[in-house]
């Protein structure tokens, strides 16, 4: 509930507003959670998960100036050629 929400009050002894800048939960269908990240070493990062037909991937691009594109690559390459266990 909180990863797909575009905007979130957290509430303790304080009340903190937080935005969600994670464009892939409104690029993909299906897309339940997306952690964006960066660091000297890996570039820019995501990690990403989806659900489709009762199946769920994750993907996790690193070093990448497109990564929310290249997720929806690799998920939709992903959720069309494996065959899922009977």
């Amino acid at each position: 509930e909180i990863s797909t929400a575009p905007y979130w009050k957290a509430q303790g002894n304080r009340v903190i507003e937080v935005a969600n800048i994670t464009s892939f939960l409104r690029m993909y269908r299906g897309a339940d959670f997306g952690k964006t990240g960066y660091t000297r070493n890996a570039g820019s990062t995501l990690a990403a998960g989806a659900w489709r037909d009762g199946h769920r991937l994750f993907a996790v691009i690193l070093n990448s100036p497109s990564r929310e594109w290249d997720a929806i690559g690799l998920l939709d390459w992903a959720f069309t050629n494996y065959k899922w266990p009977a």
